[in-house]
């Protein structure tokens, strides 16, 4: 583990031990090399190390993370930093924070998570998580896999995997909820465009 993502950790983990969103944000943002999808140079911003990438989603799937409020400042910092993870580490990460997606307390980290599995994972893979979640019992749960369907059709380079996502967008138009049907139809729409 880098020196970096030590000191990082340290923060992170008090700032969620204090329930100190302002830390957690600052943290993240002074860490950070927001360098999205993209790899930078290692020398801008090197790889995370395996060990600090299982510390973080270790710290992101305790309850008090689930239950704090702003988790969503930590949880974006898998889409600021996404280019730092290598494949393996995406895969896990995604895994992991799909285990916990209904136990945010904060329904943004389920907007970041469903986000990362349709735009940044992108594959089969993110199109077979979302199908898992897509039974979420919350509404607000549901209505960002509409938007992680969403960001497949717009992101997923494999042809099949984009049209199973677009009958996936289909099937949710007929959600038990009008809010996810509406959502899903929205989502159709923005997408034939």
């Amino acid at each position: 583990m880098h020196e970096d993502e030590e000191h990082f950790l340290i923060q992170v983990s008090e700032a969620i031990d204090l329930g100190d969103a302002e830390a957690l944000g600052e943290a993240v943002d002074d860490f950070s090399a927001f360098c999205f999808k993209q790899t930078p140079p290692a020398a801008e911003a090197p790889p995370c190390a395996d060990d600090f990438v299982a510390e973080l989603v270790r710290l992101m799937t305790t309850p008090a993370f689930l239950n704090a409020e702003d988790s969503s400042k930590l949880t974006v910092l898998l889409e600021n930093d996404w280019g730092r993870l290598g494949p393996r580490q995406r895969l896990g990460v995604c895994r992991a924070l799909e285990r916990v997606y209904e136990q945010f307390t904060d329904e943004a980290s389920q907007l970041v998570v469903a986000e990362l599995l349709g735009e940044y994972l992108a594959d089969a893979a993110g199109l077979a998580a979302l199908d898992r979640l897509s039974v979420a019992r919350g509404e607000a749960a549901r209505v960002y896999v509409v938007q992680g369907y969403k960001c497949l059709v717009l992101y997923a380079t494999d042809p099949a995997t984009r049209e199973a996502a677009r009958a996936r967008l289909d099937a949710m138009t007929r959600d038990a909820s009008p809010v996810v049907q509406a959502e899903a139809s929205a989502a159709i729409a923005d997408v034939a465009k």
